[in-house]
């Protein structure tokens, strides 16, 4: 799979990468957690698309692309996975695998789309089972990316104090992406006890 035994040897790098960048300590057994799923998905990925590419023409992995969407000022950047000569593929990793591709994944994919013209492809690989879906209305998820990017932008437009912008929407504590240091942050900008 082109690179994806280095990826997964590389994971501990990437912890400690995200470690000194974000000035968090992960937990340990969260970090243990995510090397056996990382670890299990490697396994049940190489099984199942291995003999899918197999049969296309891979011409790169983890593809820069970059460009502009509409009037919005700001360039879009991404990293196709895997490019190949007529389709592109996203692989996701997921605790189960999804019955239908997320609204998420889907924009994503139709940006890469936009930029290279390749039909676009998810993956979602569990530590069970594999999962692929044709993306197979781009061109109406890109004008929701362009929506959601717009209103994105007229939120900004509130003040150029971004905590007044940020106190416009309620944050999710929960949320993993959230460090410690975010959630102290987030819950003095909204007064949250």
């Amino acid at each position: 799979l082109c690179g994806l035994e280095a990826n997964y040897d590389r994971l501990a790098d990437f912890f400690q990468e995200q470690e000194t960048k974000t000035h968090t300590k992960f937990d340990e057994a969260k970090i243990s957690n995510e090397f056996e799923t990382a670890k299990k998905c490697f396994d049940v990925g190489t099984k199942y698309l291995l003999p899918t590419f197999k049969k296309m023409t891979l011409t790169d992995t983890q593809k820069r692309v970059e460009g502009k969407l509409g009037n919005i000022p700001v360039p879009f950047v991404g990293f196709i996975d895997f490019e190949f000569s007529d389709c592109l593929y996203d692989l996701k990793t997921k605790a189960s695998t999804l019955s239908v591709p997320s609204q998420s994944d889907q924009r994503q994919v139709s940006i890469y789309h936009h930029f290279t013209g390749l039909t676009p492809w998810l993956a979602y690989v569990s530590k069970k089972e594999c999962k692929q879906f044709r993306v197979s209305n781009p061109e109406s998820q890109l004008q929701n990316v362009i929506i959601a990017t717009e209103s994105l932008m007229r939120l900004l437009s509130i003040s150029d104090d971004i905590e007044e912008c940020c106190r416009a929407v309620y944050p999710n504590l929960d949320d993993w992406m959230m460090s410690e240091p975010d959630k102290v942050k987030a819950k003095q900008i909204w007064g949250i006890k």
